[in-house]
């Protein structure tokens, strides 16, 4: 239990700093279709791993 909000925090960091790499491709498109959606799929995953345990975490 006491690895959970460390594993929370990590979690939404990577999925934060891949949620801003894609904004910025927006603007400026400098990846590949493929990678642009690998990184998609990685921010959604740990955004939402991170979401989760996160509300587990406040039900408790």
């Amino acid at each position: 239990m006491d690895v959970i909000p460390y594993i929370i925090i990590v979690s939404l960091t990577i999925g934060l700093l891949c949620t801003y790499v894609l904004s910025r491709n927006e603007r400026q498109e400098f990846m590949e279709r493929e990678t642009y959606k690998t990184l998609s799929i990685i921010s959604f995953l740990f955004n939402m791993t991170g979401s989760i345990l996160c509300m587990f975490m406040l039900s408790q």
